[in-house]
């Protein structure tokens, strides 16, 4: 093995592959990094700037063959031969034991809670937006008046903001800027996930982007667990999986509650299957909280490293 001989800044076309406790880990130039991806088991770790693995035998063995003979750094141990346990499938996606439920309405309770705290702040939010607006306007508009008619303006009472009408697209597309916005800082500002929701719009677009998302995480979990075959696969059988395994290298209690989130993520998307007296207000609710819920498990379970060429 070969251990770094500097704590200089790291080589920015070096790969390093090293461990600790939980996962195994590598650091790849970007244009190299489908070298990285197509590893089953990886994931991206967006705040070391990393794909993070499980640390299997199976995984190990990939990565000596695909990394040992040009990494700067390779420095893994070998891992004990552990079979992952057997997932217990649900017979039924909505079929789940009443304790894995209560603890599930427990955090859905919560997220309400927590989402409805979100009011105020988005107010603030909305009120800042329609003011930047209106400077904008009238410094762009100062070139067209005469000095005496802008001071006469500018003396006026300002006027009350007006009442936001949802069936308004205008309005609609300032509310979902608010909310993206605070959901692109739950992420930690992860810039795949704005890639995303740049092009999945929410509130404008939400049941395009609540499949379109369902789809990608999903294919997301099952490269993470090594399953090729994903598009055959329930949502549920591989959440319970991931959960069952830990292959996010979580403490078990934060891998619980990633894993519960997906979950109601889920029940989100199978009421947007069955719309069924599926009103607009409903509509919309719930896309927002898919929202919050998926930043709160995208840095787990779908960042990706973004180029600064592939930013929209």
């Amino acid at each position: 093995m070969t251990t770094p001989l500097s704590t200089n800044r790291p080589d920015p076309f070096s790969i390093e592959v090293t461990e600790n406790q939980w996962q195994f880990m590598v650091r790849i130039p970007a244009f190299q990094k489908e070298r990285a991806s197509r590893i089953a088991g990886r994931r991206w770790h967006p705040e070391i700037e990393r794909w993070v693995y499980p640390k299997t035998l199976p995984t190990y063995d990939a990565l000596t063959e695909e990394f040992k003979r040009d990494a700067s750094v390779f420095d893994i141990r070998k891992p004990p031969n552990k079979r992952l346990p057997t997932p217990k499938v649900q017979p039924d996606e909505d079929d789940q034991s009443l304790d894995e439920w209560k603890d599930l309405n427990e955090k859905t309770s919560e997220i309400h809670q927590k989402f409805n705290a979100f009011g105020e702040q988005i107010s603030i939010i909305l009120e800042s937006v329609r003011s930047l607006e209106a400077v904008t306007r009238e410094t762009q508009d100062m070139v067209k008046v005469r000095p005496e008619e802008f001071q006469t303006e500018s003396q006026k009472a300002p006027d009350k903001a007006q009442s936001l009408d949802l069936a308004k697209r205008n309005d609609l597309k300032l509310v979902e800027r608010a909310l993206v916005l605070l959901a692109f800082d739950t992420t930690g500002r992860d810039r795949s996930f704005a890639k995303w929701i740049s092009i999945h719009q929410p509130l404008t677009l939400p049941d395009r982007f609540v499949s379109a998302t369902h789809e990608k995480l999903k294919a997301s979990i099952a490269q993470i667990l090594g399953e090729h075959d994903y598009e055959s696969a329930d949502f549920s059988p591989l959440t319970s999986q991931l959960q069952q395994s830990n292959t996010l290298g979580l403490h078990p209690r934060e891998n619980d509650r990633i894993c519960n989130l997906l979950r109601a993520m889920n029940q989100h998307r199978n009421r947007f299957s069955h719309q069924a007296g599926f009103t607009e207000s409903e509509r919309l609710t719930r896309s927002i909280i898919y929202l919050f819920n998926l930043a709160l498990v995208w840095p787990h379970v779908a960042s990706e490293p973004v180029e600064e060429t592939d930013e929209p």
